[in-house]
C-alpha cells in the first residue's frame, strides 16, 4: 500500500495554485469535469482507445464550452500506472478522483501500490467494496450498527456433474429458510453481475447449473456445410443479429477465420486456440467470444454460460429485500467534520426496466424465453419522504464513524448508501445492501432538493468534491483529503 506520507512528499512538489482534477474516462467522469471547472481547476480525462470521442470531441473545451480540458489516450486503461503517465500527471499537478470504473479496469493492486497520484477520498476503503476481502461493506455494516441483509455462506457438499464440464466438488449454501437473491460475476463481463433467486438450497443447486451451463453452436469443421444453418439461426435468435438471412459463410486465413457476408454487411469468428477461445468479431470490432474444445477429433464451438463454476464459488447469497430501493448519496466534509446529504436517486436497470413495463400476463410469456437482467443503464432523481430523513442521516453517521475506527482517516467525500426501504410494521425501516465507497455514478443527485437546502442551490457531486478541494487548496488543508 502507497504510505499517505509517501502522498504527502509528492504534494509538496505541486503548484497548488495550478491543481488538475484528473478523472479515469468512463463513469461519472464528465460530472466530476463539470464541477472541476466550475471552481478554476483544470480538468484531465484519461481515456481508452475506441472509448475517447465523449471527452476528447463532444465535451472537449473549446470556446467558452466543453468541460474537458486535456484527455491523455491510452491503449488500455490499465496503462494509467505506467512510469510516464504517473510522471505526465504529476506536472499537472494532478489530484485524481477513483470511480467504479477506475477499480474495475486498473485493479486494486495497482491503485494501492503503483498509482502515485494524490487520490481525492479515502485509496484504502476502495478494496473494502468487496464482499470477498477482509474487513469489507458486511463486516463494516455489522460493526456498525446499520441493518442489512441476512446472508448464507457456501459450503463444500458433494460432487456436481454438469453436461461438457469436469466434475468437481462444489459449494453449496445451508440453512436457506427464505427468499434469497445470488449475486455472481457474469461470465462474459466480470465487473457486472449476473443474479438469480432461490428459496432452498435444491432450487439453488438447480438454478446455478443452468446458469453455468454451455450451449454447443457448432463444429468448426463442419462450417461451412452441415451446422451452417445451425449457426445461422443460432445468429438470429440468440444474438438477434438479421443481416445473417441469406448470407454467405465461407473460410478463410488457411481455415482459421469464418466469414458470414450479406451484401456489404459481415463478420467473423476468429480461432484462437492457444487460449481455447473463438472471437467474433462485428464491423472489426470484438463483439463477443466462444469456448473452443476439442472433442473426438473435432473443434467444436460452445456458447458461454451466463456465468463460470469460479465465480459461482465467490457468489453473495442475500436474503431478498422487497422494498423501495434508495441510493442514499452523501458526502463527508473532511475539512468542515460534517456529514451532508447530497441527493437521492434510483437505478435503471436492463432488461429489468423493460419488462417491468409489460403487464404481467405478458411478462409471464416473455420469461418463457428470456431471462431476467439488471445492468445498470442509468439513474432516476427520486426524493425520500421528510420524516425519513433523520433515519437517512442517521445510517450515514454510522457510517462515517465505523469508517473512522476501521480505516483510519475514514471517508473522505462522496459515498452512497444502497438502500431498501421495508414497509414494517414497526415502521418503514431501510435496509442496506450496497455500499460504494467513491465517487457514486449519478450526475442526476443534483436534481433532488438536499443540497439546495444546505447551501442555497443544489449541488453535483462533482461540484461538491470541486467546492472542497478549492476550501482546502484556500486553508493550507490538502493533506486532509487526499491519500
Amino acid at each position: 500500500m502507497i504510505e499517505r506520507d509517501e502522498i504527502f512528499g509528492i504534494l509538496k512538489n505541486y503548484d497548488l495554485d495550478g491543481i488538475t482534477v484528473g478523472v479515469l474516462g468512463s463513469h461519472s467522469a464528465l460530472d466530476i469535469s463539470r464541477g472541476a471547472k466550475k471552481f478554476g481547476f483544470k480538468t484531465l480525462v484519461v481515456c481508452q482507445k475506441g472509448r475517447d470521442k465523449t471527452y476528447a470531441k463532444y465535451y472537449k473545451s473549446r470556446e467558452g464550452k466543453g468541460v474537458v480540458d486535456e484527455v491523455i489516450l491510452l491503449d488500455k486503461f490499465s496503462e494509467i500506472t505506467n512510469p510516464e503517465v504517473i510522471e505526465d500527471m504529476q506536472s499537472k499537478n494532478t489530484i485524481f478522483l477513483p470511480h467504479r470504473s477506475f477499480e474495475v479496469y486498473v485493479g486494486f493492486e495497482k491503485i494501492e501500490n503503483e498509482f502515485k497520484i494524490p487520490l481525492f477520498g479515502s485509496r484504502t476503503m476502495l478494496r473494502a467494496e468487496e464482499r470477498y476481502v477482509e474487513n469489507n461493506q458486511y463486516d463494516l455494516m455489522e460493526k456498525g450498527g446499520i441493518p442489512y441483509p441476512k446472508t448464507y455462506e457456501l459450503q463444500k457438499t458433494g460432487t456436481r456433474f454438469i453436461k461438457g464440464l469436469e466434475p468437481e466438488y462444489y459449494l453449496s449454501p445451508t440453512g436457506i429458510d427464505r427468499l434469497v437473491i445470488v449475486k455472481v460475476a457474469e461470465a462474459q463481463r466480470p465487473y457486472e453481475r449476473a443474479f438469480f433467486f432461490a428459496s432452498s438450497a435444491s432450487e439453488y443447486d438447480r438454478k446455478s447449473e443452468e446458469m453455468i451451463k454451455q450451449e454447443y453452436v457448432f463444429s468448426w469443421e463442419n462450417i461451412p456445410g452441415n451446422d451452417s444453418k445451425q449457426l445461422l439461426k443460432h445468429l438470429r435468435g440468440d444474438r438477434k443479429i438479421y443481416l445473417v438471412k441469406n448470407a454467405e459463410i465461407k473460410k478463410s486465413d488457411n481455415g482459421k477465420t469464418i466469414t458470414v457476408t450479406n451484401g456489404e454487411n459481415s463478420l467473423r469468428f476468429k480461432l484462437n486456440e492457444k487460449e481455447d477461445k473463438v472471437i467474433l468479431e462485428i464491423g472489426g470490432e470484438k463483439n463477443d467470444e466462444y469456448i473452443l474444445k476439442k472433442e473426438n477429433g473435432k473443434l467444436n464451438i460452445y456458447k458461454q454460460g451466463k456465468i463460470t463454476p469460479e465465480a459461482l464459488k465467490e457468489a453473495v447469497i442475500e436474503e431478498f429485500i422487497d422494498g423501495t430501493q434508495f441510493n442514499l448519496n452523501f458526502f463527508y466534509s473532511a475539512v468542515n467534520d460534517e456529514l451532508e446529504l447530497l441527493g437521492t436517486d434510483t437505478r435503471r436497470q436492463t432488461n429489468l426496466d423493460g419488462i417491468l413495463r409489460l403487464p404481467a400476463p405478458q411478462q409471464s410469456e416473455l420469461l418463457k424465453y428470456r431471462g431476467i437482467q439488471a445492468i445498470e443503464a442509468g439513474h432516476i432523481a427520486c426524493t425520500v419522504k421528510e420524516s425519513l430523513l433523520e433515519q437517512v442521516f442517521e445510517l450515514g453517521e454510522k457510517f462515517v464513524k465505523v469508517a473512522k475506527q476501521e480505516y483510519p482517516p475514514g471517508i473522505i467525500g462522496p459515498f452512497a448508501l444502497q438502500c431498501a426501504l421495508t414497509p414494517g410494521p414497526p415502521k418503514e425501516r431501510f435496509v442496506c445492501f450496497d455500499i460504494s465507497m467513491r465517487v457514486q455514478g449519478s450526475p442526476g443527485t443534483a436534481f433532488t432538493p438536499y443540497s439546495g437546502y444546505l447551501y442555497g442551490e443544489s449541488l453535483s457531486v462533482g461540484e461538491r468534491i470541486a467546492m472542497e478541494v478549492k476550501k482546502a487548496v484556500d486553508e493550507d488543508r490538502i493533506k486532509d483529503v487526499v491519500t
